[in-house]
């Protein structure tokens, strides 16, 4: 039997919810934000290079933006459990789950206790592990809630940033699959509601945790805003577009130098007609000249 110092009113009704297994597991939020978001940032990576694909540049790239998830993850995760272990609340269904016990022997279902603040109690429940105790005392914030969204929205983010220049049926296969992430996240916090395991604050200041830390993680570490603005970083930002630019500019490059041996060949031409123009003025007499000529008077022949 342990003793807890987090006090109830035995009149609260918002911990007297059934106990009901979770619809969402931990080993589910696990696979669901953390394995799958990671397969799929390997997978785009891939798709990214398959016109040009390096072993070097892609191992550079999905360590890069793994290391930026798993950043960021850790970090939401680590700040939900110090919220969780600092405020203790306690969850819907604990007082049906705990069955608490006062230190007289009495309990909250006794007239004489209905609207008594209790703190010295301890829960009559024998069937309860030392963890499943624990877990009646970590209600806010939710920690489905804030790595759901966390992991869901970066998705959003990465996915909005590498994923431009798309119109019509890529667009909005775009806006979809982020709208599909995001929906993801917000179907789990509200599970976790409908099972009694989070009290509706709970969830909101989990997905608002989450959140915050997607889109920092976004902007500061994986510099996604970047990605999106900038033009020197435009490469990255489309599977063919890096393979267009580079076709581009080995065009560019091909057409200065075509027109570079084509003014030199013109100016070679242009040397040689002048050459040969002033060769054929020196050698020619002129009209006037030849006039002259032939109006000069025969000299005549010696006696």
């Amino acid at each position: 039997m342990l003793t807890y110092q987090r006090g109830f009113f035995c009149g609260d009704l918002s911990i007297r919810y059934p106990y009901h297994e979770c619809t969402i597991t931990v080993p589910m939020l696990l696979v669901c934000m953390l394995l799958l978001p990671m397969l799929f940032l390997g997978v785009v990576e891939i798709m990214r290079l398959c016109h040009n694909f390096r072993l070097r540049q892609y191992l550079r790239n999905t360590s890069l933006s793994l290391g930026c998830f798993s950043f960021g993850f850790i970090a939401t995760y680590l700040s939900t459990e110090l919220a969780k272990n600092v405020v203790r609340r306690l969850r819907p269904h604990f007082y049906m789950a705990c069955r608490p016990q006062l230190n007289d022997g009495s309990t909250c279902d006794d007239p004489k206790n209905r609207n008594l603040f209790v703190e010295q109690y301890y829960c009559s429940n024998r069937n309860l592990s030392a963890r499943q105790l624990r877990e009646l005392y970590v209600s806010f914030p939710s920690a489905h809630s804030s790595l759901s969204f966390y992991a869901m929205l970066f998705l959003a983010f990465y996915l909005h940033a590498i994923w431009r220049g798309g119109r019509g049926v890529n667009r909005v296969l775009r806006h979809l699959l982020q709208f599909l992430f995001l929906s993801l996240a917000w179907f789990i916090s509200l599970s976790r509601v409908a099972d009694y395991w989070h009290h509706w604050s709970d969830v909101m200041a989990g997905a608002v945790m989450g959140i915050i830390y997607a889109t920092l993680t976004a902007i500061y570490v994986g510099r996604f805003l970047s990605y999106y603005t900038s033009s020197s970083a435009s490469s990255a930002i489309s599977p063919h577009h890096h393979h267009h630019q580079q076709q581009q500019q080995q065009h560019h490059i091909n057409k200065q130098s075509c027109l570079h041996q084509t003014s030199n060949k013109l100016k070679a031409s242009l040397k040689h007609h002048q050459h040969v123009g002033s060769s054929t003025v020196s050698f020619q007499p002129s009209q006037q000249q030849q006039h002259t000529l032939s109006h000069e008077p025969t000299p005549p022949p010696q006696q």
